[in-house]
């Protein structure tokens, strides 16, 4: 099914990155849509919708909290630990005291010098297993901060995922907007095709004056529903160029730019 429209624009930055298509249609009685490589998108050109942005700053620092509040209680525990070895060294100090008090007095310096020896002993002995202590609680508070984190990303990402498809069910001209910035990359093209669920095909058939803006000049422009692609998707491509503009390829790109930030925030 396809429905032509001529439409002409104003100019917006995309979304989306600018694919390099290296196959040529062939024309016959009917239109042929040869297979295009899509290369990844490019982070710096591409622009992550205002909607996106917003919720996922609010869930990162969500997240940035809760990983401040573990680090903050492995602090806690450190300095608990550090206080028990100061009240053990202290402790010790009185008992060694009294022991070499008793041997003096009793001449049995044989006796204390074993004391003391025996009591260096077991200091020595408290003070290494308290270093083990804390060595092994800060290795496991990085440990479960590093999982914190990509669990908080992981949940941070599906439900800004969910709210946004609430949203773009709710109010279903936001996906329109999100064509017409894709349409701005391809504003000078002669001809355009536009491939979308086929629960969004008559949406954008019947938003045809929204996306005549886009254009400065009568361009030859077809949609086409797809049912291999995902409900939000959006593939809008000429001759030359392919831009996937949907939401789902945004939030998928968004957090492995995230994913890819956490893992050198973590080498650090």
């Amino acid at each position: 099914m396809r429905e032509k429209l001529s439409l002409p624009a104003e100019g917006m930055k995309s979304l989306s990155n600018i694919i390099k298509l290296h196959s040529d249609r062939v024309l016959t009685g009917s239109k042929v849509i040869m297979p295009r490589i899509v290369e990844k998108p490019d982070c710096e050109q591409g622009a992550i919708d205002p909607l996106i942005e917003s919720k996922v700053k609010e869930l990162i620092a969500i997240a940035e909290a809760k990983a401040e509040q573990i680090i903050e209680d492995a602090s806690q525990k450190a300095e608990l630990l550090r206080n028990d070895i100061q009240e053990e060294r202290n402790l010790w100090d009185d008992e060694k005291r009294r022991l070499s008090e008793e041997a003096w007095n009793e001449g049995y310096q044989s006796g204390l010098e074993e004391g003391r020896t025996a009591g260096e002993n077991e200091y020595k002995s408290l003070i290494e297993m308290a270093v083990n202590t804390i060595n092994e609680a800060k290795m496991d508070s990085q440990t479960y901060t590093v999982q914190a984190e990509r669990t908080i990303l992981d949940l941070a990402m599906a439900s800004t995922e969910s709210i946004l498809g609430s949203i773009l069910s709710e109010e279903p001209e936001k996906f329109v907007g999100v064509v017409k910035k894709a349409l701005v990359e391809l504003k000078n093209e002669k001809e355009i095709e536009i491939f979308v669920h086929p629960s969004k095909f008559h949406l954008l058939v019947s938003s045809r004056n929204v996306l005549k803006s886009v254009f400065p000049r009568e361009v030859q422009c077809y949609i086409y529903p797809n049912e291999e692609l995902n409900e939000n998707d959006c593939i809008v491509e000429c001759e030359t160029i392919r831009i996937n503009a949907g939401i789902d390829s945004q939030l998928t790109e968004l957090k492995e730019r995230l994913a890819e930030l956490l893992t050198a925030e973590q080498r650090k």
